[in-house]
């Protein structure tokens, strides 16, 4: 078994990275024919899961050994042997490399692109499609309307390069409504707005932390954070998730991070809220060992059981949280702006490094967001989909309940656009796959692990599903799933 002959060769203790011994590992095995031209890997999930390593080990020694040409892809059939190796193309007729090397592109990506590519991605364009808001009950006209009114007002200096950390009114605006929403405590000039979360968080990891330096991400996690700090080149070190969100060890905390990603106020995917005591000792840590937190508040304005909960920028004595909003899942994903609230210690110059590494733009558009805030339809627009949202995910639990009882009980339903359905160990990619065939994208939470997975279910988005979908579809994933499971 080859998850075997590569642990064999493993020191789990030693100086080198497990990535490293990995690579060396394959590398040997296929220059002794043990592993032959042509035969297919195994998945890097099922391989990662064999050997107890974190997939990103698996991803970075197929990428390391793909660049070098001892492995090749085949779209949507996975990593196979390379039919011709390295070393035979040094005794290769001239010529024949250049073929044989010849593709669409003429090269290859970087190891970093390849673990880019190998991230799980959320399915859209279905029923129950996480992280997708309802778009039909977006005020368009009033928005066409402040488009025109800030097109009709322009001037000239609204068509060059805007100033560091965009249009100032926005700025304002933004501050204003996360101070009385979220909690937060901050000055319009903390405030950056960038072009969307992924933005936010690219910024982050190259403002914030250096080539090679650890990140904490959750686990199981968004894979857009993940994919963000590779192409940074940092290593990630996945961090377990209970009930009470992010649970690091002590063991954890003897290489701390450098930045760490999470999602306390409704976690992504499983929908757990960090606990205050957690929020604290989290704080304490970061701030004992100069880490930096950005806390992804992607839906927080979307609560439905309880008080709301505060913000962890809010409670933040040192200065340590980035928060991290945004109005793809608030407005519509289409308008590509979020914003960034920066510690003050870290502000200006982290402003000014951010209009240096892109050339800021767009401010008719951040003039007319401003306006739109600024005149309430913003904060009348998350309370109506507060509601709405609210209602869809209490008819989904109904239909789900009146199908399946406890077979698959709903998790995460306090707040947000998406539940999990827990399922029995190792059900749920099954489950997903037999969804898919159906037309119903029901992701597989175990999709979302870095790691080893410790719990399993169907995460299931109900923001951009009607009424009758979600009777007419909720009816006919849940009959799915009790029949996966008899």
């Amino acid at each position: 078994m080859l998850s075997e002959q590569i642990a064999a060769q493993l020191q789990r203790d030693g100086p080198a990275p497990l990535a490293e011994q990995v690579y060396g590992a394959m590398r040997t095995l296929v220059l002794a024919a043990v592993l032959k031209p042509g035969q297919r890997l195994p998945p890097s999930r099922q391989l990662a899961q064999d050997l107890d390593v974190s997939r990103n080990t698996i991803l970075a020694a197929y990428a390391r050994l793909a660049d070098e040409g001892y492995l090749a892809g085949r779209v949507g059939a996975g990593s196979y042997v390379a039919e011709t190796l390295p070393e035979a193309r040094l005794h290769a007729k001239p010529g024949t490399v250049a073929r044989e090397l010849a593709g669409p592109v003429g090269g290859t990506l970087s190891q970093r692109a390849h673990a880019v590519l190998g991230e799980a991605v959320i399915a859209d364009g279905a029923a129950f499609a996480p992280c997708v808001p309802d778009l039909s009950h977006f005020p368009f006209q009033v928005w066409q309307r402040l488009l025109s009114r800030a097109w009709r007002d322009v001037r000239m200096a609204d068509v060059r390069y805007a100033s560091p950390g965009g249009l100032p009114a926005l700025r304002a605006a933004i501050a204003s409504h996360v101070q009385l929403a979220r909690q937060v405590r901050c000055t319009p000039e903390q405030v950056v707005v960038v072009n969307g979360a992924q933005h936010g968080l690219d910024l982050c990891a190259r403002l914030l932390a250096d080539h090679g330096e650890r990140a904490w991400v959750e686990d199981p996690g968004y894979p857009g954070a993940r994919r963000m700090f590779r192409a940074a080149g940092l290593e990630l070190a996945p961090i377990p998730v209970d009930d009470e969100g992010l649970a690091p060890q002590e063991r954890h905390w003897r290489k701390p991070p450098r930045l760490v990603y999470i999602t306390p106020s409704h976690q992504f995917p499983t929908g757990a809220v960090m606990s205050l005591q957690r929020r604290r000792a989290l704080l304490e840590a970061a701030a004992a060992c100069g880490a930096w937190i950005i806390e992804d508040d992607y839906d927080g304005e979307f609560r439905f059981e309880g008080r709301p909960i505060a913000s962890l920028q809010g409670i933040d004595r040192g200065g340590r949280v980035v928060y991290l909003g945004t109005f793809s899942k608030a407005m519509f994903p289409g308008l590509r702006l979020g914003y960034l609230v920066l510690p003050e210690s870290v502000a200006a110059r982290f402003t000014e490094a951010a209009s240096r590494l892109s050339f800021e733009g767009r401010q008719v558009t951040h003039a007319a967001l401003a306006a739109f805030m600024q005149e309430g339809h913003f904060a009348a627009y998350i309370r109506r989909m507060r509601l709405l949202y609210a209602q869809r995910r209490a008819l989904f639990a109904h239909v789900w309940q009146e199908e399946l009882r406890e077979l698959a009980p709903l998790a995460g339903t306090d707040a947000g656009m998406h539940v999990i359905a827990r399922l029995p160990d190792g059900m749920d990619e099954t489950v997903s796959r037999l969804a898919q065939q159906h037309g119903i994208a029901a992701q597989a939470l175990s999709g979302f692990y870095l790691g080893r997975p410790d719990r399993y279910g169907l995460v299931l988005g109900y923001g951009a599903v009607d009424e009758e979908a979600i009777r007419r579809e909720g009816k006919a994933l849940a009959r799915l799933v009790k029949g996966a499971l008899a």
